[in-house]
């Protein structure tokens, strides 16, 4: 089933299973450690929307019950956009690239030129604004591809 999609290897009986169940639970366990910034993000900003009643006195946290409940439905909006959106890697590619590309090469150099201008030196300059250019190129053709990719994927009449 899910080992199928990832190798062509033909393997059956119970080493295909064992294989596809560790696939299941690697996907998982994979899943949780990047959602927790955001499980994070959310348990602590949540005094604002929630308010007081559901924190744990004397330790300014959620108590168990609310923050088990918003870990949940994160996780459970989550896979269910990946479930139910058609193509869903093609967007998460599309909008990451984009993302990546400012977050990596672009921000960083801008800020550090715009904080330091009277600091540094000229080939500093030139250097950042080569980073620059070199993450806005990277980034045009990502979103190209992916868009191609994105367009070719929705025009054609047999919708995987």
């Amino acid at each position: 089933m899910f080992f199928e999609k990832i190798t062509k290897i033909s393997i059956s009986g119970r080493l295909r299973d064992g294989l596809n169940v560790l696939v299941i639970v690697l996907s998982f366990l994979g899943y949780s450690l990047p959602m927790f910034a955001v499980f994070d993000m959310m348990e602590n900003s949540a005094f604002w929307f929630l308010g007081q009643r559901f924190e744990e006195v004397k330790k300014r946290r959620l108590n168990r019950p609310c923050s088990f409940f918003i870990r949940l439905m994160l996780t459970a909006v989550t896979i269910l956009m990946g479930v139910l959106v058609p193509h869903f890697t093609l967007m998460v590619a599309f909008i990451g690239n984009f993302t990546a590309s400012c977050i990596i090469f672009v921000f960083p150099c801008v800020f550090y030129i715009v904080l330091k201008f009277t600091e540094i030196r000229w080939y500093e300059i030139f250097l950042n604004v080569f980073i620059i250019l070199f993450g806005i190129t990277t980034m045009i053709v990502g979103l190209y591809f992916t868009g191609r990719d994105l367009i070719e994927t929705y025009t054609r009449e047999d919708f995987d």
